[in-house]
């Protein structure tokens, strides 16, 4: 379930309300060193060019539901497969105007695979709904939270405004 992929098929955004201002904006992103990657109506991802880069990768991901609840028993029954199994984060971070906050990075396991390849690479989920929508924000490279969180709270803040 890696990526969110799990529930693609069932809880895309409907086409009819399908917009690049659901989710993080490319310019938002290029002013921190990423470039756009896949793109469709489920998520949207951008890389670095992986040379020097602190930053590495940002993926922003969107479920659908019919109503707020559904997205949040979603959330509760999915959060193992949601969070890729990673370790919790208990953190003061604020997001506003989300609901059902969590935070993860990478598990143990991945911490020690990438120490034993020589890599300075962190990875951060931020998982919460707004409204009838779920979103997941993973961010990867060699930075604290506070700065993988800024990728969060740009997500909520245009998902907030695209859902209203």
């Amino acid at each position: 379930m890696i990526g969110g992929t799990f529930a693609q098929d069932q809880h895309t955004i409907p086409k009819e309300k399908w917009s690049k201002a659901y989710y993080i904006s490319d310019e938002f992103c290029a002013a921190k060193g990423l470039k756009p990657g896949q793109t469709n109506d489920f998520m949207r991802v951008w890389n670095s060019d992986f040379i020097n880069d602190k930053m590495t990768r940002v993926v922003d991901i969107r479920w659908y539901f019919s109503s707020a609840s559904e997205a949040n028993d979603y959330l509760e029954k999915n959060i193992a497969d949601l969070s890729e199994k990673g370790d919790t984060i208990n953190s003061k971070i604020e997001i506003p105007m989300v609901s059902n906050l969590r935070i993860f990075r990478e598990s143990a396991d991945m911490r020690k695979m990438n120490e034993s390849l020589g890599l300075k690479n962190n990875m951060y989920f931020f998982i919460f709904t707004v409204k009838n929508y779920l979103a997941k924000v993973f961010v990867s490279g060699d930075m604290k939270l506070e700065e993988a969180a800024l990728f969060a709270k740009e997500a909520a803040k245009r998902l907030n405004a695209a859902a209203n």
